[in-house]
């Protein structure tokens, strides 16, 4: 399923670094739309990613090129900012 990155935003480690996270949303085949986090990738606000759902569990998800965890957890959203 095509996403959007809809936010970016950093933070600072405690050593000075700066970490980048990603919000990104999409909407489900039945009409959901659905947001989650990762700080994997450096993405501009609007960038498309293609995103990974389980249909029956669309709120466990991993974006394509996610390769470490099982899934990010989602959140439903009320409309597709």
């Amino acid at each position: 399923m095509e996403g959007r990155c809809v936010r970016r935003y950093s933070s600072q480690g405690s050593e000075g670094n700066t970490y980048w996270h990603h919000v990104h949303g999409f909407t489900t085949l039945e009409g959901q739309y659905l947001v989650f986090e990762e700080d994997a990738m450096l993405l501009a606000q609007g960038d498309t990613v293609t995103v990974r759902y389980r249909p029956d569990n669309p709120a466990r998800t991993a974006p394509s090129w996610g390769a470490g965890e099982a899934g990010h957890r989602c959140s439903a959203a009320s409309s597709a900012s």
